[in-house]
């Protein structure tokens, strides 16, 4: 059973939580990202690709949390960190054509096509830009 994922802004952790039976689109929340896959291990890493930190170290601080479940099999709504929402709002066009194929290259992502890896990570910018602006913070939505 493949995995949904969907990025999205939202006020605040209730108003997040507030998707989690159906998804943020299926809300109507605009701007969304949809992708397929996309967990909190590949924000982690992507997290590391844009700092140089160990992904560890990454995994150890605080600001990722899972805050609402549906249960085992999800759906599952988990805050994407303020740190790296900031450092997708400050990423130039050349910075996210660099960054996207190091985030492809790592393990965990093998077989992810650096050109779509690349993509997605353009429309992540463009939505934590958009997020930030209107005083929102990036969370991250699953669902099997």
């Amino acid at each position: 059973m493949a995995m949904h994922s969907e990025v999205f802004g939202a006020a605040s952790d209730e108003d997040a939580e507030a998707a989690i039976d159906r998804g943020p689109n299926a809300h109507g929340i605009p701007g969304v990202v949809e992708t397929g896959g996309l967990t909190s291990m590949e924000m982690d890493l992507l997290h590391s690709t844009l700092t140089g930190r160990r992904f560890e170290e990454i995994l150890r601080s605080s600001g990722g949390e899972l805050i609402a479940t549906g249960g085992d099999n999800g759906p599952w709504v988990e805050r994407i960190r303020h740190e790296l929402t900031d450092l997708l709002t400050g990423l130039t066009d050349e910075q996210v054509a660099d960054a996207g194929p190091r985030w492809a290259a790592h393990d965990d992502l093998a077989g992810a096509d650096p050109v779509d890896v690349t993509a997605l990570l353009a429309a992540l910018v463009e939505l934590a830009r958009t997020t930030r602006a209107g005083g929102q913070q990036l969370y991250l939505w699953n669902a099997m």
